[in-house]
């Protein structure tokens, strides 16, 4: 199974920036972005109350808008967009707690970030949690599985450090440490259930590459 989220646009800046600060580095401007499409293969299992865990595949579409190179210490945008899934009702009545894991380039500050757009996530507040240079799109829901739902849209702001090359993933290396999951209310049974997955290592996971020059 797989499903997606909205919700009202958030912004969050970093404890030490003023307004004026942070206003300022997201309306800077950078080199011309351009979008690039590609679809992340996840290991997924899933599994109902007290039941075992049973395997799936579950792929996701991407779309990030990124520069194609930038300068030392140059501040610049990273748009993330995945792609809306339509949740199968004959599987699931009601999903909740909805994580997507994004891993940032080490080489970067991360300056703000905020979320746009996103469709079908009814009330469902969404928003941004960061850990590191990991920022993760959540929502505890609650979603209906009648609808496409679609994640908002992640718009990150960096700036580059002195050199080398800005590299940004799907997050997530093992079930212990999911890149995607959900819970979810099984149809027929109307027990809760939940959902793990993390990017194939073997299949394409970068969602960026930019050389710094």
């Amino acid at each position: 199974m797989s499903f997606s989220l909205t919700a009202k646009s958030t912004w969050k800046r970093r404890v030490l920036a003023t307004a004026a600060i942070s206003t300022a580095l997201w309306t800077m401007s950078t080199s011309i972005a351009s979008a690039d499409s590609l679809t992340v293969p996840y290991f997924c299992r899933s599994a109902e109350g007290s039941g075992e865990w049973e395997p799936y595949t579950g792929p996701r579409g991407y779309e990030v808008t990124a520069p194609a190179t930038v300068s030392p210490y140059q501040t610049f945008t990273i748009v993330f967009d995945t792609s809306a899934n339509l949740a199968n009702p004959a599987y699931a009545s009601e999903v909740r707690d909805v994580k997507l894991v994004y891993r940032l380039p080490q080489n970067a500050l991360i300056r703000g970030y905020r979320l746009t757009g996103g469709h079908g996530l009814g009330d469902a507040k969404v928003k941004v949690q960061a850990s590191g240079h990991e920022l993760s799109v959540v929502t505890a829901g609650p979603l209906t599985t009648s609808t496409t739902l679609d994640l908002p849209n992640l718009e990150v702001k960096l700036t580059a450090l002195g050199s080398g090359t800005l590299v940004s993933t799907a997050g997530g290396t093992s079930f212990d440490d999911p890149g995607y999951k959900f819970r979810f209310r099984g149809v027929p049974s109307n027990e809760w259930g939940q959902a793990q997955c993390y990017p194939d290592p073997a299949g394409p996971m970068t969602l960026s590459t930019i050389p710094i020059v």
